[in-house]
């Protein structure tokens, strides 16, 4: 009885779970992005800034934080800057603000929880598991997070994957399959491991009877995009190796150590949530039981997670941020346990709602607690102390944040040739590099220390000193 009344009012509840999904995602709304995961947020922001300024392009984008250290230039080849180019766009029509961006990374949950509410309604011809999919992807920690409030890539990522295969179940017509052959291929060019996904895309073309023509095309354009971007990378000859900096191999996948942190304290506790894993959990096995080969496109989904974490890198197993490989068949999954749970007990799938929820709200707050203000007030420093032309080192260990809030470009000390190393010759050397100022905190952990500190600034004169910073320059 209650399935079928929300069935008949779905989309209210459609707007009720959406609205849900945005009052979580408000936590730190007007706040720097200097929560969880700051560098790669701040490093994202800053590629849209200078896309705005017209100092860079979509070709040639660039970051704050310079990486190596010969990139002089600090061009950012990360990803294809599809995400950072929609923000730039916003920016120079509503100016450069940090709510812009959330209002941008709001849009874009909107539409990916509305798309996953599409796809699961067509594919599976139920409008309840579509609610609840929904509803599990809204609230998922992970998703709370990153997919819609970080700074973060991954939200276009998921988007774009979720709007292109929700376009291929609805329509055929040769305009819909380019533009959902170019939402799936910027997808990819934005996150390459997007294509675990490619079950649902598989089972879509051949439910819908596309043509090989028509497949041709589409996945012409969903994996041309990033082959060309890779080719062009490769024809400018740019160093790009550091971007596996926190990568190192698929070997440690089968440490018993490392698989229990990430699938007990990373996967669902962190990422998912118990609530959501634990309705996954049956989902999986109910769908396997009833042989419900619906089901398969998500199940090879999901079997493609380990596969790629051996076969590519193992830092992908400690960062949240490449939790979306997984969220989205996680949260089919579960809506699927949630679908069979109601028809035996409302009370308890009422209940395990109510968990979600809190769940959902607590765990997530984890990822908006992680963030350290001084660095805005740092920040703030750099920003009125160096002109914006400057470049500068800034003698802070593996922390770029101030930096990058400041939109300045510069190195940090870190690992060489990745960042300045952190010794005296690694500083000094980078004079003939056409280094404008050295930028030395005076508060937390300075990248150099003892002599190494004391044979830097031999070489340095002062230039400013403010309440967090002090500004030199080289003799």
């Amino acid at each position: 009885m209650l399935a079928k009344k929300i069935i008949k009012s779905q989309y209210l509840w459609l707007i009720i779970i959406v609205f849900f999904g945005l009052v979580f995602r408000f936590r730190n709304f007007l706040m720097l992005p200097i929560d969880a995961h700051a560098m790669r947020q701040t490093d994202t922001e800053c590629v849209a800034y200078f896309l705005a300024k017209g100092e860079a392009s979509m070709l040639y984008p660039k970051s704050c934080l310079i990486r190596p250290v010969d990139n002089f230039e600090g061009y950012f080849f990360l990803e294809f800057p599809a995400y950072e180019a929609v923000i730039a766009l916003n920016y120079r029509i509503f100016g450069y603000d940090i709510l812009v961006v959330r209002l941008v990374n709001l849009v874009l949950y909107v539409l990916a929880g509305v798309s996953l509410w599409w796809l699961v309604k067509e594919w599976f011809e139920n409008k309840l598991m579509a609610l609840l999919a929904l509803f599990t992807f809204s609230l998922a920690p992970g998703s709370i997070f990153f997919l819609g409030h970080a700074v973060h890539p991954d939200l276009f990522a998921v988007f774009s994957w979720l709007l292109g295969i929700a376009i291929l179940l609805k329509k055929k017509n040769i305009f819909w399959i380019i533009l959902a052959g170019l939402l799936l291929g910027l997808s990819v060019a934005t996150r390459p491991f997007i294509l675990i996904g490619w079950p649902l895309v598989i089972a879509v073309l051949f439910k819908k009877k596309y043509k090989w023509f028509e497949m041709f095309c589409i996945f012409g354009l969903m994996l041309g995009i990033y082959g060309w971007w890779r080719w062009w990378i490769w024809k400018l000859g740019v160093n790009v190796v550091w971007e596996n900096w926190v990568l190192s191999g698929g070997e440690g996948l089968f440490n018993l150590g490392l698989l229990k942190n990430l699938i007990w304290k990373n996967m669902v506790g962190e990422v998912m949530g118990k609530a959501i894993s634990l309705m996954a959990v049956i989902g999986l096995v109910l769908s396997l039981v009833k042989k419900d080969f619906k089901m398969w496109p998500f199940w090879g989904w999901l079997a493609m997670v380990p596969i790629y974490w051996g076969l590519v890198f193992e830092g992908n197993l400690t960062h949240q941020y490449y939790a979306d490989v997984y969220i989205v068949p996680v949260v089919v999954l579960a809506a699927y346990g949630l679908v069979h749970l109601v028809k035996k007990n409302v009370y308890i799938t009422v209940f395990i709602i109510i968990l979600i929820i809190i769940n959902g709200w607590r765990t997530s707050q984890y990822y908006f607690n992680d963030y350290d203000k001084q660095n805005i007030d740092i920040a703030n420093e750099i920003e009125k102390m160096v002109p914006e032309n400057k470049k500068i080192i800034y003698l802070y260990r593996a922390n770029s944040v101030p930096l990058s809030l400041a939109h300045r470009q510069g190195w940090i000390v870190g690992e060489w040739p990745t960042d300045v190393g952190s010794h005296a010759w690694s500083v000094v050397q980078m004079k003939p590099l056409g280094v404008d100022l050295v930028v030395l905190p005076k508060v937390g952990y300075p990248g150099l220390v003892g002599e190494d500190l004391r044979v830097v600034l031999q070489n340095l004169e002062i230039v400013v000193e403010g309440k967090y910073i002090k500004v030199y320059r080289f003799k």
